[in-house]
């Protein structure tokens, strides 16, 4: 049998990159509940591949560091690794994780992000970070009152970009700033939240605000740092599985988002999460309580996309609203009941749970 060598090249390339297509946990998961298992990868071909000899390590090289993870924790010889080996602009993902163990020395957090990020450049940034710490790489501070009753231990903050675009300000005025939206003209946002099920066992859970972006401590702080920040955004996906009572600071949020076409959301866990079925997760929850919230938060949403909930807000903009939970086959009925005629304007595409807006709409708004 002839090695791997021995045939022609171009099917030795060929082989390297249907090996390099596969997509990294941190993008396969999450939708998922926010844990480590973003950051496993029990298969890796393509490192396994590398490592058989040189020749093919030389090949692999480029695709191998196609995705790149870093621990915030780790010091910064890293970049030396990029600078040398000429990895600049080649990484197609970056993935940046930090644990509650540097809770007590964040202060190095932002700083260094911003010099990470600025050496490798790559077009997609995921940042797996505990709650808190969200708070360390933004001007405003995040109401964490109540995040005891919530126990998150890790939020993802996925931000997309055009390739080769250029960042708007020097390393040195991004570290002033310490704003993640405005360092790079991020055009795709999806923010995972987790789950807020065990905050429902808590007493009068209705009023306890989750650890989020959007839930600041000071709402002055937060419209005076962010104006313009969100600007290059056209589309952001919303995970918050059960959420309570934030989706008003969530309106506020996406307001500033003036150029968003397509907002995507998912408020349940999805079919492979058995969260609902474990008692040890479910605690003194009732799940009558998660349903019902679960409708009265959608009831919200609708109504702020069809511009009827939130006076003060507008999403003339929006050109697609879709319901990601529209995938779960059991829950299109509670999801249709909802919905009901509050988006009869737009056009719905069944199947995906999508609503566009219509083109006389469209006209409407331009006028």
């Amino acid at each position: 049998m002839p090695s791997l060598l021995e045939i022609p090249p171009e099917l030795v390339e060929q082989i390297i990159s249907d090996l390099a297509e596969g997509e990294p946990p941190s993008r396969k998961l999450i939708y998922e509940q926010p844990s480590k298992s973003l950051l496993d990868h029990d298969y890796h071909p393509l490192k396994d591949l590398s490592c058989t000899c040189r020749i093919l390590r030389r090949l692999c090289f480029t695709s191998l560091f196609s995705a790149l993870k870093l621990n915030m924790e780790v010091g910064t010889g890293f970049l030396e690794f990029i600078k040398s080996s000429q990895l600049a602009g080649r990484v197609d993902s970056l993935v940046l994780y930090t644990t509650t163990g540097c809770l007590g020395n964040s202060s190095f957090l932002w700083p260094r992000m911003v010099e990470v990020v600025d050496r490798v450049n790559a077009p997609s940034m995921t940042i797996i970070f505990p709650p808190s710490l969200f708070t360390e790489i933004l001007p405003y501070s995040l109401n964490l009152d109540h995040a005891w009753a919530f126990s998150i231990d890790y939020q993802v903050l996925h931000l997309e970009m055009a390739p080769n675009s250029v960042a708007p300000k020097t390393p040195e005025d991004v570290v002033k700033e310490s704003n993640v939206f405005a360092m790079r003209p991020w055009t795709h946002c999806t923010y995972n939240e987790g789950s807020s099920v065990e905050a429902y066992s808590t007493y009068e859970y209705y009023l306890k605000d989750k650890p989020s972006l959007f839930c600041p401590s000071n709402s002055n702080q937060f419209v005076r740092t962010m104006q313009n920040s969100l600007d290059h955004i056209t589309s952001l996906d919303l995970i918050t599985v059960f959420p309570t009572n934030h989706l008003w600071s969530f309106g506020k949020f996406i307001s500033f988002m003036k150029s968003l076409r397509h907002l995507r959301t998912q408020l349940a866990p999805t079919p492979s999460n058995n969260i609902l079925d474990d008692p040890s997760s479910l605690g003194k929850c009732q799940t009558k309580d998660l349903w019902m919230e679960f409708e009265s938060s959608y009831a919200r949403l609708v109504d702020f996309v069809a511009g009827g909930g939130y006076d003060e807000f507008e999403l003339g903009a929006l050109d697609q609203f879709t319901i990601l939970d529209y995938a779960n086959a059991a829950l299109r009925e509670t999801i249709d009941g909802v919905v009901g005629n509050r988006l009869d304007e737009w056009e719905r595409d069944r199947s995906g749970g999508r609503w566009t807006r219509r083109r006389e709409d469209q006209k409407a708004i331009s006028q």
